[in-house]
C-alpha cells in the first residue's frame, strides 16, 4: 500500500525515495519476472510500483542505518510507511519523534485498520479488508439464486489495498495543502478498510435512510449485468424506459416485447427468468463488436469484456497510449499500465526506471546532509526550517483549519464520481458551487432513489445528500445563453471547473477548456469521461458494470471456474473519484508554484486498469492469461471466505506463511493439521486447497463470524467476518475513527452517511454541512458573488434561466 501511495506521487512529480531493508523489498521476490527467471532487479511488479523512485538501502536496526534515515526525514515534505503502528514504535518511528525531527513533514500512515480504533492491532490483508470493508457482502452483484451457498467474492487483483494508496495519495495532497497554508506537518491516518467501506457510501445512505424491504445485493434480482454472446461476454444494461426502447428497436421490435405483460418494469421483473431467455437466444447470434455497434446506435450501453490480452488491443487503448514500456537496465522492456490520469501541463511519463537495490543511498545522504537544519535556533532542537507558520502573521489558526479555504470549484458532476471528487475538495475546505437544473434533474435526485422514511421529494433522496454535502446549489437552465453567460462569470472568479458529460458536450455549449480559459488563463478543470476525452470510442456513454466489463475487471474476478461478474459496492465510482481528487490538487498545487493552470483528461476505464497491474503484468511478462479465482491467493492457502453459523454468515481467512499456519492450527485446536504432510508447506497446502478448505469449514461453520475471528485474530492470523451494510453501520471501528457521521438536514433530520476515509491529525472533526436543497443558494450566488441587482436577478428567475 505505502508503495502505491508513493508510486502516485512520484508519477506526478515528487522526488520519492524508496527505502529498503539489506535484503530487499519483499515485492522484489514475487513475481512475474521479466525474461522468466527470478531475479531481484526483474519482478515486474516491484518494477511497476517503483518507478521514478530512487532507492535507498538502510538496515534500521543499527543505529547507523536510523541515523541515516533521521537525515531523510529531517529534509522530507512527506514520509509514507505501511509499517503497523507496533513496528514503527519499535523502530522510533511513531508520530512523536517523527514530528520532533521535522516538525513540517506530513506524516502518511496506511495499513489495513489504522492507526486508532478497536481493530488497530489487527493483522491485516486484501482479502480481509476488503470484506470487512462491506464490499464483498454485495459481490458478486445481482448474480447468485441461493445465497447460502454461494459466498462473497473479492474483486480479483489487490483492490482494498490499491483503493488505500490512492485515498493515501489524496490525504498526502491535502497535508501538502494544509502545511503551505499554516507552516505545520501532521499525521494522516488512513485504513484500508475505512477505504474499502467509502465504497459503499451510497449503500450506507441507503440503509440510513430506509431501512426496510431492501434486498440482498448478491441476489440475482433484476437481469443479469452481464450477458454471454456469440464470441465471449458483453456489459449491457436495459433497466431504464429508454434503454428497453433502444433493445426493442435493435432486436427489431419482436412481437413478444410488445405485448402487455412486458410493457412496465416492475412487469419484466416478474417474466425475470423469461425474459433473460428470450435476449440470450437473440445475443446468441452476434459477437460483441456486432452487438456493440447495433445496440450502440440505439442508445444502449453496452461494453465488450476484455481479457487482458483484448486490452492490449483495444483501439481506444492504443490510441491513448494506455499501456507503456519500462525500459530497465536488468529487466528489459517491461510493458505495463500507464497514466491514470492526464494533465496538459504536467503530463504523466516514467522518467526513470524502478531502482537497483540501494542504487542511490549516497547521492541521497549525502543531498540529505546538505539539507539538514544546522546549528542555531531553528535546527538547535533538530527541528526544521520551516516549521514556523507561514501564515502567523494573520493570525490563522492551525488546529481544526480546512487547507482549501480560499479555493472555489464550479461542479457541474453529477451521479457518483465526480460528487465523490468534489466531496473531498468541499469538506476540506474549497468553496464548491454545484451547477443543477429543474429542465434535467441530477440523476441522483430522482432515478432509483428512495426518498427518506418512502416520502419521496428531490431533497429527499439518499444518494444526492450523501454525496454532495458541505456545497453550495444552483440552478441554471444551460439551453439558454444567458445562462451559459453566467457560468463564464463563475469561471472568471473560480479556479476549478469539474465536468463528466459525454464527450463533446461541454464544448457544444461553448464552455469547453480552451473557451473558459479566455475567462479564466490559469484555470484548473477536470474532464471525466467512460473511455476518455479522445480516441475513437470517446462518445461512449456507461456506467460501473460497463467501465469494471472495459477495464479487465469483471475478466479476473469471479467464482473458480465460473463466469465473469462484477464488483459491488458501486465499484469502481467512487474509486475513481478519488483518483479525480487527488489530480485536482495535483494540478492545483502545481498552479500555486507556476501560476499555471490545466486541462485534466481521465477515463475512468484506464483508472481502474492500472489498478490491475497484476493480471496486465502476468500477460505481458509471463505470457498467460490470468484466470478467476475466487477468494483464494495465487500461492497462499489457507485464503478464503468460509460459512459460519447463521443465513449469509461468512468469515474471511488469509494465511500468507508457515508461522501463522501453525498458529491457525494451534489456535482451532488441530494440532493434527500443521503434521500432515497434505500441508506441511506453502506448495502443499496449495496443491491440497480444496481438502484444506473444507476442514477449515467444518471449523468455522459452527462458530459466529466475530467469534472466529477474534479467536484467529489472537493468535496473529488475519481474519474478519464479511461485513453486510447494516454490520457497518453499527460497527465500532469505523464509528470510532468517525468514518460514519450523523449529517442533519432541513428536509429529512440527521442521518447517517460516510466521511472521508482518512483521519487527518490537524483537522480532527471534518466540519460537514448539509447537501444544498434544489437551487438553495442561487441568491448568494447571483446576488451576491456576482453582483447581480435585484431586478436583472428576478427577471433570469421569471425567465427560466435561473432555473
Amino acid at each position: 500500500m505505502g508503495a502505491a501511495c508513493a508510486k502516485h506521487l512520484a508519477d506526478f512529480g515528487a522526488d520519492v525515495v524508496k527505502i529498503e531493508p539489506p535484503g530487499g523489498d519483499p515485492l522484489r521476490r514475487a513475481g512475474p519476472f521479466a525474461r522468466g527467471e527470478p531475479h531481484p532487479e526483474r519482478s515486474a511488479l516491484f518494477l511497476y510500483l517503483n518507478a521514478n523512485k530512487r532507492g535507498v538501502c538502510l538496515d534500521l536496526h543499527t543505529d547507523e542505518g536510523r541515523h541515516d534515515l533521521d537525515l531523510l526525514l529531517q529534509s522530507a515534505d512527506v514520509f509514507v510507511t505501511d509499517m503497523s503502528l507496533a513496528h514503527a514504535g519499535a523502530l522510533s518511528l511513531d508520530e512523536a519523534r517523527v514530528e520532533a525531527l521535522n516538525p513540517g513533514i506530513v506524516y502518511t500512515s496506511v495499513t489495513h485498520f489504522g492507526r486508532s480504533g478497536p481493530y488497530s492491532d489487527f493483522n491485516g490483508s486484501d482479502l480481509v479488508s476488503f470484506h470487512m470493508g462491506g464490499v464483498g457482502y454485495d459481490t458478486p452483484t445481482a448474480f447468485v439464486t441461493d445465497i447460502d451457498a454461494h459466498p462473497p467474492v473479492k474483486s480479483g487483483g489487490y483492490q482494498a489495498e490499491y483503493q488505500a494508496a490512492w485515498t493515501a495519495a489524496a490525504a498526502t495532497m491535502v497535508g501538502l495543502f494544509h502545511r503551505d497554508a499554516y507552516g505545520r506537518g501532521q499525521q494522516i491516518d488512513v485504513a484500508a478498510m475505512d477505504a474499502v467501506a467509502s465504497l459503499m457510501r451510497d449503500r450506507i445512505a441507503l440503509y440510513s435512510y430506509s431501512i426496510g424491504d431492501i434486498p440482498e445485493s448478491r441476489i440475482k434480482s433484476y437481469y443479469s449485468y452481464l450477458w454471454p454472446c456469440k464470441d465471449g461476454s458483453v456489459s449491457m444494461s436495459f433497466t431504464s424506459a429508454e434503454w428497453w426502447e433502444g433493445l426493442k428497436r435493435a432486436m427489431g421490435i419482436p412481437a413478444w416485447m410488445e405485448a402487455p405483460e412486458y410493457a412496465t418494469r416492475q412487469a419484466r421483473r416478474q417474466r425475470m427468468e423469461d425474459v433473460e431467455r428470450k435476449i440470450i437466444n437473440w445475443l446468441a447470434g452476434l459477437t460483441r463488436k456486432e452487438l456493440v455497434e447495433v445496440l450502440g446506435r440505439e442508445g444502449v450501453p453496452v461494453f465488450p469484456v476484455h481479457s487482458m490480452a483484448e486490452l492490449l488491443e483495444s483501439e481506444q487503448y492504443r490510441s491513448r497510449g494506455v499501456f507503456v514500456e519500462q525500459r530497465h537496465p536488468v529487466a528489459g522492456q517491461v510493458r505495463q499500465p500507464g497514466p491514470p490520469a492526464r494533465l496538459s501541463e504536467t503530463p504523466w511519463r516514467i522518467r526513470r526506471p524502478a531502482p537497483a537495490l540501494g542504487q542511490h543511498t549516497g547521492a541521497a545522504l549525502e543531498e540529505a546532509r546538505r539539507l539538514a537544519p544546522g546549528p542555531g535556533p531553528a535546527g538547535a532542537n533538530g527541528s526544521h526550517p520551516d516549521a514556523a507558520p507561514r501564515n502567523a502573521e494573520s493570525g490563522a489558526s492551525y488546529e481544526g483549519a480546512l487547507p482549501l479555504a480560499g479555493v472555489r470549484v464550479l461542479d457541474f458532476g453529477w451521479v457518483y464520481a465526480m460528487p465523490h471528487c468534489t466531496q473531498w475538495l468541499a469538506a476540506m475546505g474549497a468553496e464548491v458551487l454545484r451547477v443543477e437544473s429543474n429542465g434535467r434533474l441530477e440523476w441522483c435526485r430522482t432515478m432509483g432513489n428512495r426518498g427518506a422514511d418512502g416520502i419521496e421529494g428531490i431533497n429527499r433522496a439518499y444518494s444526492f445528500n450523501a454525496l454532495n454535502d458541505s456545497k453550495l446549489g444552483v440552478t441554471l437552465n444551460l439551453r439558454e445563453e444567458r445562462a451559459r453567460a453566467l457560468i463564464k462569470e463563475l469561471v472568471s472568479i473560480s479556479d476549478v471547473v469539474s465536468e463528466n458529460f459525454t464527450a463533446g458536450v461541454m464544448e457544444r455549449m461553448g464552455l469547453d477548456y480552451d473557451s473558459l480559459c479566455r475567462v479564466r488563463p490559469d484555470l484548473v478543470m477536470l474532464t471525466a469521461t467512460t473511455l476518455g476525452a479522445t480516441g475513437p470510442e470517446r462518445r461512449s456513454t456507461g456506467w460501473g458494470p460497463n467501465i469494471q466489463s472495459y477495464s479487465g475487471m469483471a475478466a479476473v474476478t469471479g467464482y473458480e471456474g465460473g463466469p465473469p461478474v462484477t464488483v459491488g459496492g458501486n465499484w469502481p465510482d467512487f474509486v475513481t473519484g478519488t483518483v479525480m481528487a487527488f489530480s485536482v490538487l495535483a494540478a492545483l498545487y502545481h498552479r500555486r508554484r507556476t501560476g499555471k493552470g490545466q486541462h485534466i483528461d481521465l477515463s475512468m476505464a484506464e483508472v481502474v486498469t492500472t489498478m490491475l497491474p497484476e493480471p496486465v503484468l502476468e500477460y505481458t511478462v509471463a505470457g498467460r492469461e490470468p484466470y478467476r479465482m475466487g477468494n483464494r491467493d495465487p500461492m497462499h492457502a489457507p485464503h478464503n471466505v468460509y460459512p459460519c453459523d447463521g443465513h449469509d454468515q461468512w468469515v474471511a481467512i488469509a494465511v500468507t506463511s508457515d508461522e501463522e499456519w501453525h498458529a491457525l492450527c494451534e489456535a482451532v485446536g488441530r494440532h493434527e493439521w500443521a503434521t500432515d504432510p497434505r500441508f506441511k508447506t506453502s506448495a502443499s497446502r496449495k496443491a491440497n486447497e480444496d481438502a484444506l478448505d473444507d476442514l477449515i469449514a467444518g471449523w468455522t461453520r459452527n462458530l459466529e463470524p466475530w467469534d472466529a475471528a477474534k479467536k484467529l485474530q489472537a493468535a496473529g492470523v488475519s481474519a474478519g467476518p464479511v461485513l453486510s451494510v447494516f454490520d457497518m453501520l453499527a460497527d465500532p471501528h469505523l464509528a470510532a475513527r468517525r468514518f460514519l457521521v450523523d449529517m442533519p438536514h432541513p428536509d429529512v433530520g440527521p442521518r447517517t452517511v460516510a466521511s472521508l476515509p482518512a483521519r487527518f491529525g490537524a483537522v480532527p472533526e471534518i466540519p460537514h454541512r448539509h447537501a444544498p436543497l434544489l437551487g438553495e443558494h442561487n441568491s448568494l450566488v447571483f446576488k451576491e458573488m456576482l453582483a447581480l441587482p435585484q431586478e436583472t436577478y428576478e427577471r433570469l428567475v421569471t425567465d427560466r434561466v435561473i432555473h
